[in-house]
C-alpha cells in the first residue's frame, strides 16, 4: 500500500515487464552538510534563564536574612581524612578569599572577552548566543549551588574554630560548606569556554590550553577557598565536579551537530521511490 502512495503521489504507475526503466543519476553517498553551530531558542532559553536566574536571586535572598540558623558542629574526628585537618587548622588565612574572588574575577572577565571576540570574529552565534550560553551556565550554577547549601547546611571549617574559642554560631554562612560555588563558578565557566573553543577549531591548540588554564585555576580556587577555611577540602571538589559538568552541559545541549539534508531521488530499476539520508 506505501508504495502504490509514493506511485500515485508521483504521478506514475506500475511499469509493465516490457517496459525499460529511464536511466536516472545515482544517489550521491554524502549529500553536504548542515553548518554546525549553537542554536538559541527564545522560548527554551528564556525559559531556562527566567526559573535558573530567579532561582538563584531568591535562594540568595534567603539566605541573607538570617532566618536559616546555623548547625553545630560535631565531632571532627568523624569527618573524611581529607577535611579533618582543615576544621583542626587554625584562624582563616586573609589572602585565601581576596585570591579567590580574583580568580572567579578573571573566569567572568574571560568570558566577557569570548562574547566580544565572537562578535568581532562574526561566529554564527555572535555576541548574544555566547551571552546565553555564559549566563545560563552561571545562574545554573548558583541555583543548584544554593539549593545543594540549602538542604545540607554543612557547617564550614569556620564554625568548628568559633566552636573551640567560644563564640557563638550567630551566622546563616557558617552552616553553607558544601559546596564551593567559588570553585564551581570557576569551572563552569571555563568548560563552557572551552567546549566553545574546540567547537570554533576542533584541530587547535585554543581548546587544549584553555581546558590546562581552566583545571589550573580551578584548582588554585580550591586551594585559597581551603585556606580561607570557607570550605573543606571535599566542598571544593564538589563544587569543581558540579561546575564543570554543568559547563560542559550547557553548550553541548545547544549544539547543532552538522546533519546530511534530505535527499527525495529516483531509485531502483522499476521507477521512482523515496531516499532518505539523514543523521537523527
Amino acid at each position: 500500500m506505501i508504495w502504490l502512495a509514493l506511485l500515485a503521489l508521483t504521478g506514475t504507475s506500475t511499469p509493465s515487464p516490457e517496459r525499460v526503466a529511464p536511466a536516472v543519476d545515482p544517489v550521491p553517498d554524502s549529500p553536504p552538510p548542515v553548518m554546525s553551530g549553537y542554536g538559541i531558542d527564545p522560548v527554551r532559553d528564556g525559559a531556562l534563564l527566567g526559573a535558573a536566574g530567579g532561582f538563584a536571586v531568591l535562594t540568595e535572598a534567603i539566605l541573607s536574612t538570617g532566618e536559616i540558623r546555623p548547625q553545630s558542629p560535631g565531632d571532627p574526628s568523624l569527618l573524611l581524612a581529607l577535611d579533618r585537618p582543615t576544621a583542626l587548622a587554625s584562624h582563616p588565612e586573609a589572602t585565601g578569599k581576596i585570591l579567590s574572588d580574583l580568580s572567579v574575577g578573571l573566569a567572568i572577565g574571560y568570558c566577557l572577552l569570548d562574547i566580544v571576540r565572537a562578535e568581532i570574529t562574526d561566529q554564527p552565534e555572535g555576541a548574544f548566543g555566547y551571552s546565553v550560553l555564559y549566563l545560563e551556565t552561571a545562574a545554573i550554577n548558583i541555583a543548584i549551588g544554593d539549593l545543594v547549601k540549602i538542604a545540607v547546611r554543612r557547617p564550614r571549617p569556620r564554625a568548628y574554630i568559633a566552636i573551640r574559642e567560644g563564640r557563638p554560631l550567630d551566622a546563616t554562612d557558617l552552616s553553607l560548606s558544601f559546596y564551593s560555588l567559588h570553585t564551581a563558578l570557576t569551572a563552569g565557566f571555563g568548560a563552557t569556554a572551552t567546549h566553545l573553543a574546540f567547537s570554533r577549531n576542533p584541530d587547535g591548540a585554543e581548546g587544549w590550553i584553555l581546558m590546562g588554564a581552566t583545571i589550573a585555576l580551578t584548582g588554585f580556587v580550591g586551594v585559597q577557598r581551603v585556606r580561607d577555611r570557607a570550605h573543606f577540602t571535599t566542598d571544593v571538589i564538589a563544587g569543581a565536579l558540579a561546575g564543570a559538568g554543568i559547563g560542559v552541559l550547557v553548550p553541548a545541549l545547544h549544539h547543532l551537530d552538522p546533519m546530511k539534508k534530505l535527499a527525495v531521488s529516483p531509485v531502483g530499476p522499476d521507477g521512482p521511490g523515496l531516499s532518505v539520508f539523514g543523521q537523527f
